[in-house]
C-alpha cells in the first residue's frame, strides 16, 4: 500500500513540474499577447469613444465618433466595401492554394522535406520586409514583374497605383505567407493512414474520390 502511495505522489509531483515547465514556456507568449495585442485593442475600443488627440487629456464623448463616421465620412463605405472585395477574393482563394500545396508536399517525392521548409519560410518573414520585397517586385519602372512583363511584349499596369490592380496585388502579398495554411492542411493529410487511400484505389476510387475521402476525414479531425 505505501509503495503504491508513494508511486501515486511520484506522478503527481512530476505532473506537477511538467505544468510548471508549460506554463514556463507559455508565459513569455502570454505577456506578448497581453502587451502586443490585447491591450492595443481595449485600449483602441476605449478611445473610439472619446476625443482624443495625444497631446490633451481623453474626453468621453460616446457614440458621437460612430455616428459622425456612418453618416458623415463617405470613405468609411469605401473602405468597407474594398474590405469585403478583398476578403472575398483573398480567403478562398488563400485556402485553394494552401490546400493545392498540403496535398503536393504530402507525396514522398525525393527532398520533399527541401520543399516544405521552402514554402514554410515566407511565413516567418515579417510583414514591413515583405511588403518592402513586393514593393521593389512590383515597382513601375525597375521591377522584375514589370521586366518580364515587358520582355514578353504586354503592357505592365501600376499595380499599387491602379485601383483594378491594388486590390489583387494585396491578394498576392497577402500569398506570400501562407505557409501556416499549408502546414496545418499538411497536419491534417498526413494523420489520415495511407491504407484507407490504398483500399479505396483498390475499390477502384479515383484520385478526385480519393481526395473527397481525404478531406472528410482531414475535416472531422
Amino acid at each position: 500500500m505505501a509503495a503504491v502511495t508513494t508511486k501515486r505522489r511520484g506522478r503527481s509531483s512530476l505532473r506537477r513540474r511538467e505544468a510548471v515547465a508549460g506554463y514556463l514556456f507559455v508565459f513569455p507568449w502570454l505577456i506578448a499577447l497581453l502587451v502586443f495585442s490585447a491591450y492595443p485593442v481595449l485600449a483602441a475600443l476605449f478611445f473610439s469613444f472619446t476625443e482624443y488627440n495625444i497631446l490633451q487629456p481623453p474626453e468621453w464623448v460616446g457614440l458621437q465618433n460612430y455616428q459622425a463616421m456612418l453618416s458623415e465620412d463617405p470613405s468609411f463605405w469605401t473602405g468597407v466595401g474594398n474590405s469585403a472585395v478583398y476578403a472575398v477574393m483573398a480567403v478562398p482563394l488563400t485556402l485553394a492554394v494552401s490546400l493545392a500545396l498540403a496535398l503536393v508536399l504530402s507525396t514522398r517525392a525525393t527532398g520533399i522535406g527541401f520543399y516544405r521548409t521552402v514554402f514554410y519560410l515566407p511565413s516567418l518573414t515579417p510583414p514591413v520586409a515583405g511588403a518592402v520585397v513586393f514593393m521593389l517586385l512590383f515597382s513601375p519602372n525597375q521591377g522584375l514583374v514589370n521586366a518580364a512583363l515587358g520582355f514578353l511584349g504586354l503592357r505592365p499596369p501600376d499595380w499599387f497605383l491602379d485601383p483594378a490592380w491594388a486590390k489583387p496585388t494585396l491578394v498576392i502579398l497577402h500569398l506570400w505567407g501562407l505557409g501556416s495554411a499549408v502546414l496545418i492542411f499538411l497536419a491534417g493529410l498526413k494523420e489520415i493512414p495511407q491504407t484507407y487511400l490504398e483500399a479505396a484505389a483498390i475499390d477502384g476510387a479515383n484520385a478526385w474520390q480519393r481526395f473527397g475521402t481525404s478531406w472528410c476525414r482531414c475535416s472531422r479531425r
